[in-house]
Order: C-alpha cells, then sequence, then structure tokens
C-alpha cells in the first residue's frame, strides 16, 4: 500500500525512489502528495546550482514546494531559514488552528489552546 502523503528533503536526498511509497492517482486535488525540497539558489554561498526535480516530476500530480539554502550554505554544510520552513509547512498543510509560539530557554515551542 502507498500511504506516505508528504516528502520534505534536500535536492539529492532519494524523492525518486521515496517517490514508490506515495500514490500516483490520488483521487482529489486535496489528496496530491505534498512535496517539499530544499536547493540552492543565486545566492547560496559557495554550494553548486542544481535543477530542482521538478522538472522530471512535473507530469504527476503533485502539490511541489522548494526552499532555498540561506546564503551561509557551503558544499558541507545545508542550512534551511526555519521561518521560512515553517511558512513553506503552513502553505503545504494550512496553518494549524489555535496555536501560538511560545519561547522558552530551550527553544521555541507551539502549543494549542
Amino acid at each position: 500500500m502507498r500511504g506516505a502523503s508528504t516528502w520534505i528533503g534536500p535536492h539529492g536526498g532519494a524523492l525518486g525512489g521515496n517517490f514508490a511509497w506515495m500514490d500516483p492517482f490520488p483521487k482529489t486535488c486535496g489528496d496530491r502528495p505534498k512535496i517539499l525540497e530544499f536547493i540552492p539558489g543565486s545566492s547560496t554561498g559557495k554550494m553548486p546550482l542544481y535543477a530542482s526535480t521538478f522538472g522530471n516530476i512535473r507530469k504527476w500530480p503533485l502539490d511541489y514546494h522548494t526552499l532555498l539554502y540561506t546564503p551561509n550554505s557551503t558544499d558541507e554544510f545545508a542550512y534551511i531559514d526555519v521561518e521560512q520552513f515553517d511558512d513553506a509547512l503552513d502553505k503545504m498543510w494550512g496553518k494549524p488552528a489555535n496555536t501560538t509560539a511560545v519561547m522558552t530557554t530551550t527553544g521555541s515551542v507551539l502549543e494549542s489552546e
């Protein structure tokens, strides 16, 4: 059974192999598999540019999104902006209802009301 509904990861992170676990024939637009691929952009530090996976998979019924690495990324370490990541998740899945962000000494936490 193919039950995966979302793939999130970097370019080169085995999207093609993991796509096998997604339903390529969703019944509705809302059931389309959601993909968020992290890719380098023109302002991404010392990282080589890659084409996104979109050109290869555009014929499939997918909800495809990209997130650019931050400019401080290198060939050895890739970084993403956590706020942009959070925004991308909201665009893919919708904003959680009745939540507030709480800053603690150990980091931020989302709490349901």
